[in-house]
């Protein structure tokens, strides 16, 4: 079985600075699936700002990026879903890049405070079968419901 590590160190309610190399062992460093994947959700934590919650404890403490709450894999150990509503998560996802998440199904960032236009990146996740970006501060366009041939729930608007 492939491991999947990267570290978030918590601290209060501010922005963290973590690297993918400072806990991962090299082996996995070589793979350019995990590298990319670590590297996404790395975006994704540098974006926003949150209030220390059960949800996003991650890091070497909580196992493999699999392990982690919020996080779920498919059968190859891709990030296949981030289930992160309600976590109090606040800031923009407009600089994120959603393409180093290939491999996602689920996105469910409802009921936070994330402001912003949706990244444009995220119209080329075409796995995407759950997208709920609902009850937060989304400005600008909405995703193209068409550039996700899988989708089954699609939820954009205001609460």
């Amino acid at each position: 079985m492939r491991h999947r590590w990267c570290a978030l160190l918590l601290s209060g309610a501010a922005a963290f600075r973590w690297s993918c190399e400072d806990v991962s062992p090299p082996y996995l460093m070589t793979n350019p699936e995990f590298k990319t994947e670590c590297e996404g959700l790395r975006e994704i934590d540098r974006a926003l700002n949150y209030a220390p919650t059960d949800l996003l404890h991650w890091g070497p403490d909580a196992g493999t990026t699999c392990a982690w709450p919020g996080v779920s894999c498919d059968g190859n150990m891709q990030v296949a879903g981030l289930e992160l509503g309600g976590g109090g998560l606040n800031g923009t996802l407009s600089g994120v890049d959603m393409t180093k998440l290939s491999a996602l199904q689920i996105l469910v960032l409802n009921e936070n405070e994330i402001r912003g236009p949706v990244p444009p990146s995220l119209e080329s996740l075409s796995m995407l079968i759950q997208l709920d970006l609902s009850a937060n501060n989304f400005t600008g366009a909405v995703p193209n419901i068409n550039a996700f041939p899988a989708i089954e729930v699609f939820l954009v608007a205001e609460a």
